[in-house]
């Protein structure tokens, strides 16, 4: 048994076992929890002072369908047109893998308009097919590449082509001015 050093007056000492937590005095029971309440509430105030109120306009949470979505944005790097918000980002959802990695965005305000393809899933790249995972047509961004190959952007992004190889982004489909 471990004894810890007393004044003999206001604190007392609790005795366990060596093969135990160590001993503690109640002014170090006090410390501890004071500190954990310091603590807690210094945690509070970071959340709260980084908290974020930006509104993204048109956009639609995919997981509890908030619209506009206020405070962080988590877009989907890997699926067109997939926009989480902060309560949704951490949780399974039916529509969406889990493993796809999300891009936090704090305001979509930051960002010139130009940066955003509103209209993903609406661009179609009517008989052409992603060499690497097959799809036909290709759905959203394609990517030519000088070689002559055409990827779409989930196979663009895992990168599955020769990166050195330069590349050419297309949003619009061929025949559409």
């Amino acid at each position: 048994m471990m004894l810890l050093n007393s004044s003999g007056r206001d604190n007392f000492d609790f005795f366990k076992p060596n093969n135990q937590n160590q001993p503690v005095s109640s002014q170090q029971q006090i410390s501890t929890d004071q500190s954990r309440i310091i603590q807690r509430q210094t945690h509070q105030a970071i959340r709260t002072a980084t908290y974020n109120t930006a509104i993204h306009q048109n956009v639609t949470c995919d997981g509890c369908e908030m619209s506009p979505i206020k405070g962080d944005r988590y877009k989907c790097l890997f699926c067109p047109n997939i926009d989480f918000c902060e309560s949704c980002k951490s949780t399974g959802k039916p529509n969406h893998n889990l493993n796809h990695p999300l891009l936090c965005i704090r305001d979509s305000s930051l960002y010139s308009s130009s940066a955003y393809i509103s209209n993903r899933s609406q661009l179609c790249h009517d008989k052409i097919q992603c060499n690497f995972c097959h799809i036909n047509p290709i759905i959203g961004i394609r990517y030519n590449c000088s070689c002559g190959i055409n990827l779409c952007e989930k196979c663009e992004f895992i990168g599955t082509h020769d990166q050195n190889h330069h590349r050419t982004k297309i949003t619009v489909p061929k025949g559409i001015n």
